[in-house]
């Protein structure tokens, strides 16, 4: 995330990257070894973790974003921060949202605050791994 938050500000934007978890991110043993998730526990992580609260943190920062004159977002969101972002994305917080592999969001999030294509326009791509199938939703 770093790299890519160092690339937009490069280019011009303002770019904040926020801590959700207050230091107990997943661990990159987790992520990356094979045995690393069966002993981490994720149900008790998620707990201390909701996404409730991350919105919450979102939504200061952009009320103190906007009190200095910001008036348009646009959010990056991976896994679980992918979650967030739809839910900024379904209230109008922020014009653009793009994601990938959004944790925690179903197709009827989609169909249930989009309704009809002129509410919101979603495009998914899901791959299986040779072949790639974009939609609108």
């Amino acid at each position: 995330m770093q790299l890519l938050a160092d690339d937009y500000a490069r280019n011009g934007f303002k770019t904040i990257l926020l801590d959700y978890f207050g230091g107990d991110g997943i661990p990159t043993t987790v992520v990356f070894t094979p045995q690393g998730a069966q002993d981490f526990g994720i149900v008790a992580w998620r707990g201390r973790n909701p996404p409730t609260r991350a919105l919450e943190i979102t939504r200061v920062v952009m009320a103190a974003l906007k009190a200095e004159g910001v008036t348009t977002f646009a959010a990056v969101g991976y896994c679980y921060g992918g979650r967030i972002g739809f839910d900024l994305a379904f209230t109008n917080e922020v014009s653009v949202l793009v994601t990938s592999h959004p944790s925690l969001v179903v197709e009827a999030d989609l169909t249930v605050r989009c309704g009809t294509e002129s509410a919101c326009s979603v495009f998914t791509t899901v791959s299986n791994g040779s072949t790639e199938v974009s939609r609108r939703v």
